[in-house]
């Protein structure tokens, strides 16, 4: 059962998290772009790779106002956490390519 519940996240799954000492902050070049493309083409055992930026924000609307959370991601994100889609499309890496500003909206 709690096998069953983590697959709903993903499997085979490691994520790297950047470790601030206290006082210390990001530099903006902890990871980049170049860093994702240097692992997918040295590194063949791994599949997907999507870098993450979490933010929170506020969201209004005609029946008032909501706390959300924004992610920035690239296509490889639905693989990961296998998500499915309902209708729609998810972004891909020609979305990613040409920087189109792609909204995927997915309640919990």
């Amino acid at each position: 059962m709690i096998m069953k519940e983590m697959e709903n996240y993903g499997t085979n799954l490691f994520e790297v998290y950047v470790n601030y000492r206290e006082g210390e902050y990001s530099t903006g070049r902890d990871f980049d772009m170049v860093d994702v493309s240097v692992i997918k083409n040295l590194v063949p055992e791994v599949k997907y790779l999507a870098p993450v930026r979490y933010h929170q924000a506020k969201m209004r609307g005609p029946l008032g106002e909501k706390g959300v959370q924004i992610i920035g991601t690239t296509a490889d994100y639905l693989n990961i956490r296998n998500l499915e889609m309902q209708w729609g499309k998810f972004f891909n890496d020609e979305d990613e390519t040409v920087a189109r500003r792609v909204v995927f909206w997915m309640r919990i």
